[in-house]
């Protein structure tokens, strides 16, 4: 993977690492990068999520991952069969100047600005949905365990 790079990219990488198990990254001095997989992302979801993170970056989100373009101006690479893109993100480690919920708010708040209809990349906007039938589920759980006797004595309540 370093070799890619160094052609795809012209950055010489010192230590491949893994950021939180899942992606691999790495750090220059002045940048955090991680390597992310995108085989499972059409041409047309990657340009909208690359002209997302561009609108986030435009209203000043700090922790915004940006899309960085190859060396011939490409959005991704090839390495052993797979298909990445290389994203410049925040540190790791970064001091937060506001609770994660204070941010996770104005992340919406700016994102609801979004000029463009989001077409490809529509599971984004999906989440809202998505989660209303979570917690129908879980509520439907809950139900039926409350109205189930139960069939083990150990369940049974001792009065």
């Amino acid at each position: 993977m370093k070799g890619t790079i160094k052609e795809k990219y012209g950055i010489h990488i010192r230590q491949l690492s893994m950021y939180q198990h899942t992606y691999q990254c790495f750090q220059t001095p002045n940048s955090f990068f991680l390597i992310v997989p995108v085989s499972h992302f059409s041409d047309a979801e990657l340009a909208e999520l690359y002209y997302m993170s561009q609108y986030l970056q435009e209203q000043s989100d700090p922790y915004v991952s940006v899309f960085i373009f190859t060396k011939e101006g490409e959005l991704t690479f090839e390495h052993e069969g797979k298909t990445y893109a290389l994203l410049k993100a925040a540190p790791p480690f970064s001091n937060r100047a506001f609770s994660i919920g204070t941010e996770l708010a104005e992340f919406h708040r700016k994102g609801r600005g979004y000029p463009y209809e989001v077409k490809e990349a529509g599971r984004i906007g999906q989440w809202k949905d998505l989660w209303g039938k979570r917690i129908d589920q879980l509520e439907a759980f809950w139900q039926r365990k409350v109205h189930t006797p139960p069939h083990e004595p150990f369940d049974k309540k001792n009065d």
